[in-house]
C-alpha cells in the first residue's frame, strides 16, 4: 500500500507553484482530506492548498497556515472576495 506521500505524487502531474509534495501530504492529513469551505471529502488527486493568512499579508508557508480545498472551492472563494 502506498503512504500519502507517493499517492499524492502518483496523481499529482507537476508540483504546485511553490509547494513541496511532502508539505501537500502534510497539509492533506492534518485535514484529513476534508475541504475547509465546504466541508466534504477531497480525492488525493485533485486539490488545493489555500494560505489562511496570504503571503502577500506576511504569512507563511508553514503547516498551521495552510488548509486544503477542492480546486472549485478555491477558485469560488477567491472570485466572491475579489468582488467585497
Amino acid at each position: 500500500m502506498l503512504d500519502l506521500y507517493h499517492l499524492i505524487r502518483k496523481f499529482t502531474w507537476r508540483e504546485s507553484r511553490h509547494f513541496w509534495m511532502t508539505q501537500r501530504a502534510e497539509v492533506y492529513a492534518a485535514s484529513r482530506g476534508i475541504c475547509w469551505l465546504c466541508g466534504y471529502h477531497v480525492p488525493v488527486q485533485s486539490f488545493s492548498i489555500d494560505h489562511i493568512i496570504p503571503t502577500s499579508m506576511g504569512g507563511t508557508d508553514e503547516l498551521y497556515n495552510l488548509r486544503l480545498v477542492h480546486h472549485s472551492c478555491h477558485h469560488a472563494y477567491h472570485r466572491r472576495k475579489d468582488h467585497e
